[in-house]
């Protein structure tokens, strides 16, 4: 077990709060840009749980890699839970105290952000609308009206084939309720041979 000096020990507990302090504001960059992407302060239930899933999976990451990282450059590897609660009291202190206010102010430049997006999605949509609708103009006006005359008549085609097998099928009824309700037909004998 490497033994650490005094000096060291105190840059380890610095560096651990800075690094932690640093993380709260990554963590608070990561809260932005959820709330950006969100609609009204929700999403779509699905795409909600995947932008928080993976913002906490990659935050996650991040902590232990700087963790780790830090842990190696200063004391070799090996595992000080000083460093990992300097790192813990430094993403809590930020939060709970610089982090309210920028949670604040991130909030009202998000909103800002998500009108001034759809504002630009309008008018970049105002061209795109109006050339959809004059293809559109153009469809009907043209192989739209060929396009509608030929199912009209494949429709009518179809509905008069209807027409005329319900009409046959009726007299068909009408024939045999005229008959006696049945046909006549010859009689079989039981020696295989028609009787006449």
């Amino acid at each position: 077990m490497i033994n650490l000096t005094q000096s060291q020990i105190t840059t380890l507990i610095l560096s651990s709060f800075l690094l932690g302090v640093t993380l709260g504001v990554i963590y608070e960059a990561f809260c932005f840009f959820k709330f950006i992407f969100t609609v009204n302060g929700r999403s779509g239930a699905v795409f909600a749980y995947i932008l928080t899933f993976l913002s906490d999976f990659i935050f996650c990451l991040l902590f232990a890699l700087t963790a780790i990282l830090q842990s190696y450059r200063i004391s070799g590897g090996i595992f000080r839970g000083i460093s990992y609660l300097g790192i813990l009291a430094g993403v809590l202190l930020y939060y709970f105290t610089l982090g309210k206010l920028t949670r604040k102010i991130s909030q009202r430049l998000a909103l800002f952000c998500r009108k001034t997006m759809r504002k630009i999605l309008n008018l970049v949509s105002i061209p795109i609308r109006a050339i959809f609708s004059l293809i559109f103009k153009l469809y009907t006006l043209t192989i739209g009206k060929i396009i509608g005359k030929i199912i009209f008549r494949i429709k009518e085609k179809k509905h008069l084939r209807i027409a005329l097998q319900e009409k046959a099928r009726l007299q068909e009824m009408q024939t045999g309720e005229i008959n006696g309700g049945y046909k006549k037909e010859g009689r079989i004998s039981f020696g295989g041979k028609r009787a006449t």
